[in-house]
C-alpha cells in the first residue's frame, strides 16, 4: 500500500486540530469498524481524487482532486489506477482520524474505504479492485482487533444506509452484485484471509525462534568432560557455592552476559542466579516467553 496523506484537505486539518470531541474520541479510541464505498462516477484513477502527482499517481491537470482547503468529505484510503493502469491502494488518512465520508454517525466509529469505480463492465477491474481491497481491510482487521463477520463492524455505504448509521446510497452493493459478489462474500474473504495471514505469521515467528535456538545451540562451546577425583572435587565447589557467590562456569560467560543485560532472566529475591542451580519446568517456560516477547518486539 501506498501513502498520500491529504493534509491540504479541511477534514485533514481539523484532526490536526482537534477541532471537537468527535476528532478527539476518534484519535483516543481508534476505529471500531470499517464501511466500503466506491466514487459513483465512471473514472477508476486515483488522480483524479489524490494530488499532486507522486510520479506514479499521474497529475490531475484540473487540480482537482481532494488534497485541497475547503473539501470537509475524506476516506482514509483510495482504491483504484495509477498512471500505469495498475491497481493500487493509497492511504490518504492516518487510520486513527475521523473521516467524513458517510454523511451520519459511522464517521466518528469506522474507517472509510473508496474505490474509484469504472463504467462497471469490466469483470478484471472489478476483481482486482476487490482483491486489493481484501488484503488492505484484513490487514486493518487485525491491527485493530476487527471481527468481520461481527454485526456492523466491516459494512458497506449501503448497510450502513439500511441501519440508520449512514446516508441513503447503494455503493458498493450496486456493482458488486453485478458480479455475484456480496458483502456477505465479502466478509468470508476478510475472514479467511485474516485466518491465513495469522498462521503464516505464527509460522514465520516459529521458523525464526527455531532458526536462533539452533544458532544459539550452536555457538557454544560446551566444556571438554574431565574424569578423576580432582574433577570431582571441582564440580562440588562449584555446587557448593550456588547461593553465596553465584559462580558460574568460564565457557557461559558470553551467553550469561547477554541472557541477564537482555532481561531474559533476572535472578532471584536474594540477588542470585542459581546458575548451577537446576531448572523446572515452569522456568524454562517463562525463558522461552520472554524470549518469544523480545522477538516478536523486533
Amino acid at each position: 500500500m501506498r501513502q498520500l496523506l491529504l493534509k491540504n484537505n479541511t477534514c485533514y486539518r481539523r484532526n490536526v486540530d482537534k477541532a471537537d470531541s468527535r476528532y478527539t474520541r476518534f484519535q483516543e479510541r481508534g476505529p471500531k469498524g470499517i464501511m466500503m464505498h466506491s466514487t459513483g462516477a465512471d473514472n477508476p484513477t486515483l488522480k483524479r481524487y489524490i494530488g499532486p502527482d507522486d510520479g506514479v499517481l499521474g497529475e490531475n491537470i484540473y487540480g482537482n482532486h481532494w488534497n485541497n482547503p475547503g473539501l470537509d468529505v475524506c476516506v482514509h484510503a483510495f482504491i483504484g489506477k495509477t498512471k500505469t493502469g495498475a491497481v493500487e491502494c493509497y492511504q490518504t488518512l492516518p487510520w486513527n482520524y475521523r473521516g467524513w465520508h458517510c454523511g451520519a454517525e459511522a464517521n466518528d466509529t469506522h474507517i472509510g474505504i473508496e474505490i474509484c469505480e469504472d463504467n462497471l463492465s469490466s469483470a478484471a477491474y472489478f476483481r482486482a479492485t476487490r482483491d486489493k481491497a481484501l488484503d488492505v481491510v484484513s490487514d486493518l482487521c487485525l491491527e485493530y482487533d476487527l471481527d468481520p463477520l461481527a454485526r456492523g463492524v466491516l459494512i458497506d455505504h449501503h448497510e450502513g444506509a439500511a441501519m440508520g448509521i449512514a446516508s441513503n446510497h447503494g455503493d458498493v452493493a450496486h456493482w458488486w452484485h453485478r458480479y455475484n459478489y456480496s458483502m456477505d462474500n465479502f466478509r468470508r474473504d476478510v475472514a479467511r484471509r485474516m485466518d491465513a495471514k495469522e498462521k503464516a505469521m505464527k509460522k514465520e515467528i516459529e521458523d525464526f525462534i527455531r532458526k536462533e535456538i539452533k544458532t544459539a545451540v550452536g555457538n557454544i562451546e560446551l566444556p571438554t568432560p574431565n574424569v578423576g577425583a580432582a574433577a570431582q572435587k571441582a564440580v562440588d565447589d562449584e555446587l557448593s557455592i550456588w547461593g553465596t557467590k553465584d559462580k558460574h562456569s568460564d565457557w557461559a560467560a558470553e551467553a550469561i552476559q547477554w541472557a541477564t543485560e537482555t532481561g531474559l532472566v533476572n535472578g532471584h529475591e536474594d540477588g542470585n542466579f542459581g546458575w548451577q542451580k537446576p531448572i523446572t519446568r515452569q522456568e524454562i517456560i517463562t525463558i522461552l516467553y520472554r524470549f518469544f516477547l523480545m522477538l516478536k518486539a523486533q
